[in-house]
């Protein structure tokens, strides 16, 4: 039988991701289930206080990340493409009060009113995006932004198809195993983004494990020379630099490519 290359669509990437939202042993290999915390944490960098915002996550999936924004009382919203995973998002969490309620996108107009939220998350969503989805997503996410609002976009960084290249031995046909059609670096992500009308705040890397942790807790169950010269070590650092500082120290070396945007008026 010959090898074919799957023609991706929307009704077979609705079929992809419907499965993996409710295929629970895969939410440990979602990006959002591990990395959820950070990126609230760095969210919070460029939009200090999010508590009572309007936060909307683009791509939402099981909800991973609206979880994380909940906990901070944003006032959160979902769309994804799959009715599967909208219908168990807003099952789950439909008794939060600052939980606004999944929608479904369809590939059209967003349901929600021009400049509508303070804050969108767009978390590897844009390497799934079929062309003709592309310009009419950028476009509704430009629109529902607040003209001081900001959007963070992320991406793996110059990925590799071939290490999630999967054959299905039934019908021979060689896919990506999470549906990615799109792969980027910080030029031609820039690129896209500007060329539909984005203002580049920053489009960079970085390594997000370093932003979900939160810091070494001191134990005095664990009174080693190597940890008491560690935790000294942490003190220093701290002391010797500022926010910014150890912000910018994670910045410019990783594997997720991120960028920050905003509506450009």
């Amino acid at each position: 039988m010959e090898r074919r290359i799957i023609e991706w669509d929307d009704e077979k990437c609705n079929r992809l991701y419907d499965f993996l939202s409710v295929k629970t042993v895969s939410y440990e290999q979602f990006f959002s289930y591990q990395l959820g915390r950070a990126i609230v944490n760095f969210v919070m960098h460029y939009k200090k206080d999010i508590e009572g915002t309007k936060v909307l996550d683009y791509g939402c999936g099981p909800g991973f990340i609206v979880d994380r924004f909940l906990e901070k009382n944003a006032d959160v919203y979902g769309v994804d493409m799959s009715p599967e995973t909208v219908r168990s998002l807003n099952e789950r969490i439909k008794d939060n009060p600052h939980f606004r309620g999944c929608e479904i996108f369809d590939g059209s107009e967003l349901p929600f009113p021009d400049d509508t939220f303070d804050v969108i998350t767009v978390t590897e969503v844009v390497e799934h995006l079929l062309p003709h989805h592309i310009d009419i997503v950028l476009s509704e996410l430009k629109r529902v932004l607040k003209p001081d609002g900001i959007m963070l976009m992320t991406t793996p960084n110059e990925e590799d198809f071939s290490i999630d290249t999967v054959c299905c031995p039934e019908c021979n046909t060689v896919f990506h195993k999470w549906g990615h059609v799109n792969r980027f670096d910080v030029e031609s992500l820039k690129e896209l983004m500007e060329s539909h009308g984005w203002k580049t705040v920053e489009c960079n890397v970085t390594n997000f494990w370093e932003f979900q942790k939160n810091g070494d807790k001191f134990s005095v169950w664990d009174l080693s020379i190597r940890k008491i010269y560690g935790y000294m070590r942490i003190l220093a650092y701290h002391i010797k630099t500022t926010k910014e500082q150890r912000f910018r120290d994670k910045i410019g070396t990783g594997q997720n490519l991120f960028y920050i945007g905003s509506k450009g008026f």
